[in-house]
């Protein structure tokens, strides 16, 4: 009897520790085997959140990037200069003991700076050298237009200088804007054109499409001449030798110079009428030797002609007297 409990004990004792090992080890699996679901939402909000924070840091640096164009040194929003069309002219008068050498210098700073001459006039005196003036006019790139004032203020002493700029930006896209769009004209018309299927069609199209290509035209002169006056600055040189004396500017209004334009004007017109008369003088002298003769001639016949009549007149007049009555 006491064998058989104490093998009954020792059966109850190893089943027991047999569950005990067999719950231990299947907890140990569940919790190797596959995360909880607490462990799984975590994750979830991790990755979303490092998603997050890197498009988060993408924006940043995009940004950061884009603002980078408008900031400066110390984080300092500014604004980039925008290109604009501008028309520049300047003026300039030097005074140079050597007239010629200083024209031909700056010639070659024009030329250098990658311009070309426009016009040049030389008005010298052989009898007086030192009163020699000559002016030349060239055009070079707008944005080297400083330079080549400042080379070619070296080349003499410097009397005057004046230069201005005119903001041509509106106009510029204008005249593209409306040159795009009647070439889009142009095209629309010439696919209606390559469409018609009678005379009558064609012609009415035709006459459309001239008047529209000729505005087109005239679009595309104005866009050229923009273009070139924008990219070429024009720099106009006086240059004067040391006697010679330098153009005053004048003054267009007052009553001074609402004179001198009326003397002007009565010159202007006295020598009209003088060079006329000139132009008719030698007319008028042939007609007076012809008709001088002529009218010498005449004069004479007509009194004999005149004495003629009168004789023939006095009988008629003595027949047609009446006879007395008795």
């Amino acid at each position: 009897m006491r064998g058989s409990r104490t093998a009954a004990l020792s059966t109850i004792t190893l089943t027991g520790a047999a569950v005990l090992l067999a719950g231990c080890s299947g907890s140990a699996n569940d919790s190797m085997g596959a995360p909880s679901n607490d462990a799984a939402s975590g994750d979830t909000g991790r990755v979303a959140g490092e998603s997050l924070q890197d498009s988060t840091a993408a924006g940043d640096a995009t940004t950061a990037q884009g603002a980078g164009t408008k900031t400066s040194s110390g984080g300092l929003l500014t604004d980039l200069p925008t290109e604009r069309a501008v028309i520049a002219t300047a003026e300039m008068t030097l005074r140079s003991e050597d007239v010629s050498s200083t024209v031909n210098a700056i010639e070659v700073i024009a030329k250098s700076a990658g311009g070309f001459v426009s016009s040049r006039d030389v008005s010298s005196n052989p009898d007086d050298p030192k009163g020699t003036r000559a002016v030349i006019v060239v055009r070079v790139p707008t944005t080297k237009l400083n330079a080549v004032i400042d080379q070619a203020q070296a080349e003499g002493e410097v009397v005057r200088v004046t230069s201005d700029a005119q903001d041509v930006t509106e106009t510029v896209v204008d005249v593209n804007s409306r040159v795009q769009s009647a070439q889009a004209s142009v095209e629309r018309i010439r696919a209606l054109l390559s469409q018609a299927t009678t005379i009558g069609e064609v012609v009415r199209i035709e006459s459309e499409l001239s008047r529209r290509e000729a505005d087109l035209e005239s679009l595309q002169a104005q866009q050229r001449s923009l273009a070139d006056q924008t990219a070429l600055a024009t720099l106009s040189v006086t240059v004067l030798a040391p006697n010679a004396v330098e153009p005053a500017a004048q003054d267009d209004t007052g009553f001074v110079a609402g004179l001198d334009r009326g003397w002007n004007a009565l010159v202007g017109v006295v020598v009209v009428a003088l060079t006329t008369l000139g132009v008719l003088v030698p007319f008028l002298v042939v007609a007076a030797l012809v008709l001088g003769p002529l009218a010498a001639a005449w004069r004479r016949r007509r009194p004999s002609a005149d004495a003629g009549a009168a004789a023939g007149e006095a009988p008629k007049e003595q027949e047609r007297e009446p006879e007395p009555v008795h």
